[in-house]
């Protein structure tokens, strides 16, 4: 766990410095949580020529599993990232834990499902998706409960191009249009379903990945600016490799204009 720790500060301080052009050295960024444990950043003072240095507004968001560590950042957007291993252990029965934890719109789509492996695959789908809503919110799940907020997976060729574009590769055959429902109790007091925007894929065969941005421009007169995903499989330090020919893109927003580097 320990090492795990240490991993984890590890990849976000590199990742967070290559933002600054070498005005910040990793080692000196420290951390604070907010008031519902969401960590943040507490960039440092400094000066250049004279000048104060203006830090770069980035938000980020860790995850991780026993295989695999997830570092998510956005620029001037609020995001959550959420990894999980697909043949992840539960408990108790995937059904008897859905109607449990999930919305019930979302626990009567997976009871629908009666192929097990595919029942299975959905509800990791599901999951990490109000994982990643979840952290970008920044408020826990005691702040917006689980079900409070439904998504919908709906099959669609919009997704399949929008994720072929995004990820510069075929996307899964059964690739999803991602749509999320909030309940009223929720709406109330978050900001709205549609300023939220979601890509999921899968990183490695292993693993199933999603992605919650911040859209502040939803809600604006500026023009639309396409999302930019960049994904990469890095060793702090050493190497950095994209994953565009590993990726698998499994669902994303309605409306997202997405291009992967």
């Amino acid at each position: 766990m320990q090492r795990g720790r240490l991993l984890a500060r590890t990849l976000v301080r590199s990742t967070l410095a290559r933002y600054t052009n070498g005005a910040v050295d990793p080692a000196s960024l420290r951390f604070q949580k907010n008031q519902y444990g969401k960590p943040e950043v507490l960039w440092p003072a400094l000066t250049t020529n004279g000048k104060s240095w203006k830090p770069p507004p980035l938000s980020f968001n860790l995850s991780h599993t026993t295989s695999l560590l997830a570092c998510a950042v956005a620029l001037d957007s609020a995001i959550g990232v959420d990894v999980e291993e697909k043949e992840r252990l539960l408990k108790h029965n995937l059904m008897t834990f859905a109607r449990k934890k999930l919305s019930l719109s979302e626990a009567e789509w997976l009871e629908d499902i009666s192929d097990v492996s595919q029942q299975r695959r959905r509800f990791m789908q599901l999951w990490t998706l109000k994982e990643a809503y979840v952290k970008a919110v920044g408020k826990g799940i005691s702040g917006v409960p689980f079900r409070e907020f439904s998504f919908r997976l709906t099959n669609s060729p919009e997704a399949r191009e929008f994720l072929t574009y995004a990820l510069e590769l075929p996307a899964d055959s059964q690739a999803k249009l991602i749509s999320l429902d909030l309940a009223k109790s929720v709406a109330e007091r978050e900001k709205a379903a549609s300023c939220w925007k979601f890509v999921q894929f899968e990183p490695s065969p292993a693993h199933i990945a999603a992605l919650c941005v911040e859209d502040k421009l939803q809600d604006s007169d500026e023009a639309a600016v396409p999302f930019r995903v960049r994904a990469w499989k890095t060793i702090p330090f050493c190497s950095d490799h994209s994953l565009h020919n590993r990726a698998v893109g499994l669902g994303v927003s309605s409306g997202c204009q997405l291009h992967y580097i």
